[in-house]
């Protein structure tokens, strides 16, 4: 191959063209170009570093990672786990506070179904209250109300799930019949408790009537979501292949 070859590649022959000049960036390189080492950032360097799972697409529409849990505090693994968006319990929140209006439909859907029951809780409470003493009635009480506020979360969550479903286009044979029915369901065993709360409430003939906050029925709701989190971590989880975080570099460096 000759010289005249040689000149027509691209390709550098220190021989043939001698030193070249030093090849420069056509714009000037400014501060504001560079970006920062990740040393500068230790705690995102190292998040970035950390085993990581991944998840169907779909699992992110209600919920996302987090090295936080629900109620804001760090997880102890120091690892990222999926929580609800807060989008996602305020969206069930408001089918909560809306469905309010509906507490005497709610009811009469329970009473339509389940009357047997309902009036057979009346008479064991009842029985219940009239046999302890006066001092044991508001833990009782309690308890029943703790279970109204879980039931209304469930109601609420139910109809939300539903409700995402019914909008979509893709949903499965049978899927949607089966989320109806649960959502009735969850309607029915709230209007349950919701009766039978009442009922007691004035057997006992304390005043007024009981209320739910709204605080209270939102902390069952993240105590379900948190169930349901860990079941799509158990069930959907694709783990990544583990790397060595930043604090596991710095004890190897320590050790040897």
């Amino acid at each position: 191959m000759g010289k005249e070859t040689l000149a027509k590649t691209n390709h550098f022959d220190p021989m043939i063209e001698g030193e070249r000049e030093e090849l420069l960036p056509a714009k000037e390189t400014t501060q504001d170009m560079f970006l920062d080492d990740s040393i500068a950032d230790p705690e995102g360097a190292q998040r970035r570093e950390e085993y990581v799972d991944e998840y169907p697409d779909w699992i992110f529409g209600d919920y996302e990672l987090s090295d936080k849990n629900i109620w804001g505090k760090r997880w102890p693994d120091g690892r990222q786990h999926l929580i609800a968006r807060a989008s996602t319990i305020a969206e069930i929140m408001q089918i909560h506070q809306d469905g309010q209006e509906n507490y005497r439909d709610m009811v009469a859907m329970a009473h339509a179904t389940q009357e047997q029951q309902i009036q057979s809780l009346k008479d064991t409470y009842e029985t219940l209250f009239s046999a302890a003493d006066a001092k044991f009635h508001f833990n009782i009480m309690k308890g029943i109300a703790s279970q109204v506020n879980g039931l209304l979360a469930d109601r609420a969550y139910r109809k939300y799930l539903f409700i995402q479903a019914a909008g979509r286009t893709n949903v499965q044979e049978g899927y949607l019949e089966n989320l109806e029915n649960k959502m009735y369901e969850a309607a029915s065993d709230a209007g349950i408790w919701y009766d039978v709360h009442r009922h007691v409430w004035s057997y006992v003939q304390w005043k007024n009537a009981p209320t739910y906050l709204d605080q209270q029925v939102e902390n069952e709701l993240k105590l379900r979501l948190v169930g349901t989190a860990k079941y799509l971590e158990q069930t959907y989880a694709s783990p990544k292949l583990v790397r060595p975080t930043a604090n596991d570099r710095i004890q190897v460096a320590l050790a040897c």
